[in-house]
């Protein structure tokens, strides 16, 4: 499952972020407009097993 989490990440989330304007470290997803400043994050879930594959977004 790490592998397909790393896939999935580098495949699917960090191109639909970057089309969005943000930028990345990690697995974690900033944009400044103005004087805000958005911030998401991918954190792994402790219940993956070798058949389900789960993450939270912060």
């Amino acid at each position: 499952m790490k592998e397909l989490f790393k896939q999935v990440i580098k495949q699917d989330v960090k191109p639909f972020f970057s089309a969005q304007g943000y930028r990345t470290k990690d697995l974690n997803f900033y944009k400044t407009e103005g004087q805000l400043i958005y911030n998401i994050n991918i954190q792994k879930s402790t219940g993956n097993t070798w058949d389900k594959l789960s993450f939270y977004v912060n």
